[in-house]
């Protein structure tokens, strides 16, 4: 398995889990040295971004943290010891691995949010993509947004955000770095070259927080699988 490492340079926002919805758990066949709570903690969530894949779990060291996931769907993120577990993405019927096993190193007080991209054609072959967030805080009058292309079979694309033209050229399962916008509405879509691959999408991005957009889907009008843009925040 690859996985493909990307390294956040600018400003970003890690809240605090919301009660109910990131519950702690130490990461499986890592032993702690003392209480957990005294051990240094990262975060992990998991979003389904391949197409024709219907449903995979995240398993660290063969135990599943996230499981069940569709695509297009992401969880939230799960608090965990920070270490170097075993990291796949297995089938929920069977457990059989959709994405060989690897060592992850997951280090503390970051976020991390590990995507499954490629095809199942194998033209890329399935892997995951990991896109680590240094935990910092921005403030509640601006919000960030970092861009993943999640295009199997995408060349670099670019952004227009609120009409005008962010020449940003975001390879298949790379990243743009954080931007930092005003809260409130703002209008999305991408496009390679001169080709718009998504009609305009209006979203609402909340003060305070960090925001993903990741652009998922296929080139191929006829798989099934459309270009879209789907939105996470950092719950």
């Amino acid at each position: 398995m690859n996985l493909n490492r990307v390294a956040a340079v600018a400003l970003l926002l890690v809240v605090a889990a919301m009660p109910g919805l990131a519950q702690p758990a130490a990461l499986p066949g890592i032993t702690p040295q003392g209480p957990w709570v005294s051990q240094p903690k990262c975060r992990i969530r998991f979003i389904h971004a391949a197409p024709g894949v219907q449903m995979a779990n995240l398993r660290l060291n063969r135990s599943p943290i996230c499981w069940g996931v569709r695509y297009g769907a992401g969880t939230c993120y799960r608090s965990v010891i920070a270490g170097s577990p075993w990291v796949d993405v297995t089938t929920p019927s069977n457990g059989t691995n959709i994405v060989p096993g690897a060592t992850g190193d997951f280090f503390p007080n970051l976020d991390y949010t590990i995507l499954l991209t490629g095809s199942v054609g194998g033209f890329p072959e399935l892997t995951t993509t990991t896109v680590e967030l240094p935990s910092v805080k921005v403030p509640f009058n601006s919000a960030a947004l970092v861009v993943v292309n999640a295009l199997p079979d995408s060349p670099p694309i670019d952004l227009t955000l609120d009409g005008s033209l962010l020449p940003l050229g975001v390879p298949y399962a790379g990243y743009e770095p954080p931007m930092i916008l005003p809260p409130g509405k703002h209008t999305f879509s991408v496009q390679e070259g001169a080709n718009v691959l998504t009609p305009t999408t209006t979203r609402y991005l909340g003060g305070g927080q960090t925001h993903m957009m990741v652009v998922t889907g296929t080139l191929d009008p006829t798989d099934g699988y459309p270009v879209v843009l789907r939105f996470y925040s950092n719950y």
